[in-house]
């Protein structure tokens, strides 16, 4: 009668097994097998794996249907070495099996039948027997059902208040499926995860007592031992005696012995699970490396004290979408259901997985009103002792390990107007979460980290990870592409943001390699320590994120210091500000002179801390020595330039700013490339829109003068003839007809003045005889020529400034 899956150890064959055999089930379903696929996800579930084959039970969940009913859920047997179905069958249970159910189980003929809600791993029939009594009649595709009897007599026995459960029947009758058949006493009321949202704060906070009294009821219903085995809970029904077996809920092998190797597990499965994972690159560029290297070292990672965390019975998918509410207020707990998966895990588990989302999932105005923080203090006030034990280091070390694994792994975004912003606003909490694991337990990567202290009495650590790519690369630059390579806007101007059970769908669990060999070590790292206070004092983004209680500002890590992290700055300008920052200027720590690539360096940190009082005097001392290079790069339109203009912008120079800005707006033949670095938006569209209209002016006025020869003149018309001719070939010469249209990519405004230069009046003459006239376009296209020429960028006025300098 028990049932349960043969995996014992997550081994590289079992892995390969699984993954094989997922990828033929999604090729199976893809052709149609088990019904359209349009409009809807895939959702499966393992019933059984062995050697010879895997056993899947799968659906296809509506997802353009609101509230569709009960999906056909079938069993499909696959074979992973020869990658066929063996078997495909509806999960269904006949009324003639109905009967035969029921009748065994002693609650009397059937009345009436009919599918009714599903959980995640069953098929459910609700069924009316004699004196119209219902009763709940499900296919199992999960669980042991020796041991869900078993635990339902011990709550019973033990906490039938504080853990109310509905009544169990058993049978031997199994259907046609091949699964076994739970029967329990049907219980009228509404799933908690529908009503929750709708309760008030006070009808939360009181049915958060109660599950807080339950969750306490089931870690004490078994008293494990502290060396006890984590996995799956097998209980005889008879002697209620209990032993452990493998993990089947996360498929991660077992029994284990220990906490510091069920961690080590946890965390190696979302590993192989991220590594499958589609459509997240951008996330895995930024992290998978970082993760792959700290796996390789982790068993020597995990402090021995996680072993202390207690062991206790566990209903391992407790959540409100198992718990039944009554009907009507208050809202009582009539019952927790679904405990196929009864196992002995590390209290900190349900914590994680279970407890915090009753907390986090509010709507805007609960959090504004604090209501947080008033239902987490309701949950664990009815639960001191519990409080207490979850306020202890080794349990707060093992969350840091067991969150880390949580969230480690990132769905994909999909939909039409995703992009990558939306990528990482979805992936806003995975970021924080691993960002302050590795932040914490960085000494167990391998980076080779070189410590400056700025302030040796700071207590604030940045670790500065350089760009691996050029700084300002010059291959972005192309001035006849009329392509911009750079960024958007200031970094700057980005504010940092406060806000710090689920089925399978698609492969999640696919092949992947155990990490066999330590990875060769990373690129440098550079940590420098420095004062919170100078750094809040002196730059907006710090102040922001110091005093602004970010992540950043309220986490105090084991070496006593708060941890930031940086990328893609240049360490030795990175240092030079941090001194500036802090009142330092010798000149082993402060040069009195820099290089144009430095100074550039330097500007962009400046720009994007907002630092610029800090770095104010100091730079006036280096444009001065850059007086000449500076100077020389008013005259070209090259990177130099671009870099030239970055550091007017930063550093509030404000006549050679609007000498490269005239510049680019001559010599450009598109939106200027700014190479990566932060040149604001607003300068490079005005730069470009500025040249498209003096463009504009030029074409309109060659349009103009064309009409007015061809409106007729005082000229002979054979001379007449002859000009309109000649302005109408010099214009399609130029590029400019018929009729262009912005942006004139390709086009550069100080080409066409010199071409337009070039126009000359044709001279007229017949055979034997030259003729003399006064018609000349030369004039006009001098005149035209002349106004684009008294273009100057002081017409714009303040336009410009991005620095608060500029605008005085």
């Amino acid at each position: 009668m028990g049932h349960f899956s043969t995996i014992r150890h997550a081994t590289m064959d079992t892995q390969w097994s699984l993954a094989e055999a997922t990828k033929c089930l999604m090729k199976f379903i893809n052709t149609g097998a088990i019904g359209p696929i349009n409009g809807t996800f895939k959702m499966y579930s393992i019933v059984q794996q062995s050697a010879a084959d895997v056993t899947f039970m799968a659906a296809l969940i509506s997802v353009t249907v609101q509230d569709p009913p009960p999906p056909d859920r079938y069993i499909i047997k696959i074979d992973p070495r020869s990658g066929t179905v063996l078997s495909s069958e509806l999960a269904s249970i006949t009324r003639a099996e109905l009967e035969a159910i029921c009748a065994e189980a002693g609650i009397g003929p059937v009345e009436t039948s009919q599918r009714y809600k599903d959980g995640s791993f069953s098929v459910s029939y609700k069924v009316v027997c004699g004196e119209s009594t219902p009763y709940i009649v499900q296919l199992r595709s999960n669980g042991n059902l020796d041991t869900i009897h078993a635990v339902h007599d011990l709550v019973t026995q033990k906490h039938p208040q504080a853990i109310p459960t509905p009544k169990l029947f058993k049978t031997t009758v199994v259907p046609r499926a091949g699964l076994p058949v739970q029967i329990s006493a049907f219980v009228d009321g509404v799933m908690a995860d529908v009503a929750y949202s709708t309760l008030g704060l006070s009808e939360k906070s009181q049915l958060l007592k109660h599950v807080a009294r339950a969750f306490e009821a089931v870690w004490s219903l078994i008293p494990l031992p502290p060396d006890s085995e984590i996995g799956e809970a097998l209980i005889d029904p008879a002697t209620h005696a209990l032993s452990v077996g493998p993990d089947r809920r996360y498929r991660m092998g077992g029994p284990f012995q220990s906490v510091s190797s069920f961690l080590e597990a946890w965390i190696r499965r979302s590993v192989r699970m991220l590594q499958e994972q589609e459509a997240v690159d951008e996330y895995k560029s930024k992290y998978l490396d970082r993760i792959l290297r700290f796996t390789a070292t982790m068993p020597a990672c995990i402090p021995e004290c996680v072993n202390q965390v207690p062991i206790v019975t566990t209903h391992a998918d407790m959540g409100l979408h198992n718990m039944i509410l009554s009907s009507h207020p208050p809202h009582n707990l009539e019952a927790i259901i679904d405990w196929e998966f009864f196992y002995c895990y590390p209290f900190p588990y349900s914590v994680s997985c279970l407890i915090e989302p009753l907390f986090s999932d509010l709507s805007e105005t609960e959090i504004e009103n604090g209501a947080e923080e008033t239902l987490r203090a309701a949950f664990w006030g009815e639960i001191p002792f519990w409080r207490h034990v979850l306020s202890l280091e080794h349990c707060k070390i093992f969350q840091d390990f067991f969150n880390f694994g949580l969230y480690l792994k990132v769905e994909a975004v999909r939909g039409p107007k995703t992009t990558v912003e939306t990528h990482w606003q979805a992936w806003e909490r995975n970021c924080r979460v691993v960002d302050a694991f590795l932040s914490r337990y960085a000494p167990c990567l391998l980076y080779v980290t070189m410590l400056k202290e700025i302030d040796p009495d700071g207590d604030l650590l940045i670790t500065l990870i350089p760009s691996a790519e050029p700084f300002a690369d010059e291959s972005l630059f192309d001035a006849e592409s009329g392509v911009d390579n750079g960024s958007e806007a200031s970094v700057f101007e980005t504010e940092p943001d406060p806000n710090g059970d689920r089925l399978m769908s698609e492969p999640d669990d696919a092949s992947a390699t155990e990490i066999e060999e330590i990875a060769e070590p990373l690129a440098p790292t550079f940590q420098f320590k420095v004062s919170s206070r100078n750094m809040a004092s002196a730059s907006r983004r710090f102040k922001k994120m110091l005093l602004g209680g970010w992540l950043e500002a309220t986490t105090i890590h084991a070496d006593g210091l708060r941890h930031v992290d940086m990328e893609g700055f240049d360490p030795d300008a990175f240092a030079i500000v941090m001194y500036l920052i802090h009142g330092l200027n010798k000149k082993e720590q402060v040069p009195r002179e820099v290089g144009l690539e430095m100074l550039a360096k330097i500007a962009v940190i400046t720009d994007d801390l907002g630092c610029y009082d800090a770095v104010a005097l100091a730079s006036e001392i280096w444009l001065q020595a850059l007086g000449d290079t500076l100077d020389a790069a008013t005259e070209t339109y090259d990177r130099t330039m671009i870099v030239s203009m970055l550091i007017a912008n930063v550093f509030a120079d404000r006549s050679r700013f609007r000498l490269y800005v005239e510049q680019a707006v001559w010599e450009s033949t598109g939106p200027i490339p700014t190479m990566g670095l932060p040149i604001p938006r607003k300068v490079v569209d005005t730069i470009s829109a500025s040249r498209e209209d003096l463009i504009d002016t030029a074409i309109k006025r060659l349009d103009d003068l064309l009409e007015s020869l061809m409106g007729g003149s005082e000229c002979y018309p054979a001379c007449q003839c002859m000009l309109v001719g000649s302005l109408t070939l010099a214009i399609r010469n130029l590029g400019l007809g018929p009729h262009p249209q912005r942006p004139y990519v390709g086009q550069s405004l100080n080409a066409l003045v010199k071409s337009m230069g070039k126009i000359q009046t044709p001279k007229w003459s017949t055979p034997g005889c030259a003729h003399s006239h006064n018609c000349n376009i030369s004039r006009s296209i001098a005149e035209i020529v002349a106004g684009l020429l008294m273009f100057s960028p002081a017409e714009f006025g303040d336009l410009f400034p991005t620095h608060p300098l500029l605008s005085l």
